[in-house]
């Protein structure tokens, strides 16, 4: 197993299926929701403005990689999910 670093950033969340593995974070509290999947060379950015990232995938590590997350500012937040293909 290596090591590889995928960028700077807080509060990632780790996902992985047959494909490899998914992960988000974000570049600051408040700031952008970056995606490192499997085949991807470099992230991409899922969200401009993002807070408290997580992925889900069923215990069986079939079926998608969902990606759900908080945005807006406080009292007008909405909760945001994506489903990650790769």
């Amino acid at each position: 197993m290596h090591e590889r670093l995928l960028g700077s950033g807080e509060q990632p969340s780790v996902a992985a299926n047959a494909h490899g593995s998914y992960v988000v974070w974000l570049t600051s509290r408040g700031g952008r929701l970056l995606l490192s999947t499997p085949h991807a060379q470099e992230p991409t950015q899922l969200a401009e403005l993002a807070a408290d990232p997580m992925l889900a995938i069923s215990c069986s590590g079939k079926g998608p990689v969902v990606a759900v997350w908080e945005t807006g500012k406080k009292p007008n937040t909405s909760i945001m999910a994506s489903v990650i293909s790769d």
